[in-house]
């Protein structure tokens, strides 16, 4: 088997970094290649089990840059998205649940943010985080579910 690509390893620690995480709800994650379900999976996100937290961690993009004669600055993209089931009270949502899916999204960015380095990577060091969304409001909305998407910004060198 060839070796992995940098940006694969990358998506590879951060999902074990999710894995190990205490968030504060229990989440299921693993590295895809299928961008999100909020453009692409909308028609059958209630067959997707949903009753947990999902996180798909996908690499989404690389740049290089010459640091030195010797040395290469990668900087890398990697998209992590965030489904959930929401439950209804009296036609409206569960407010704590979702307050609490928020919370966990903001403990993720955070936790990937400020030089954060990742143990299956060491040469890399998450610079940014972004969430946008901060949920999608037309998919709560059509199908009670829960969906964020989060930018993170890895920086490393070789």
């Amino acid at each position: 088997m060839a070796e992995l690509a940098r940006i694969i390893k990358i998506a590879d620690a951060i999902v074990a970094e999710l894995k190990a995480g205490s968030w504060g709800m229990e989440l299921d994650s693993w590295r895809e290649y299928v961008t999100s379900l909020t453009r692409n999976e909308k028609h059958d996100c209630r067959q997707k089990n949903l009753s947990i937290l999902r996180v798909p961690v996908i690499p989404a993009k690389r740049s290089s840059a010459s640091a030195t004669r010797a040395l290469s600055q990668y900087d890398h993209v990697i998209e992590v998205s965030f489904y959930k089931l929401v439950a209804k009270r009296d036609e409206r949502f569960d407010k704590d649940q979702l307050d609490a899916l928020v919370a966990t999204v903001e403990r993720i960015e955070a936790f990937f943010s400020d030089q954060h380095r990742l143990p299956g990577f060491p040469s890399a060091r998450a610079m940014e985080g972004e969430t946008d969304p901060i949920f999608d409001n037309e998919l709560l909305k059509a199908r009670n579910v829960f969906a964020s998407n989060m930018l993170i910004g890895i920086q490393d060198h070789g």
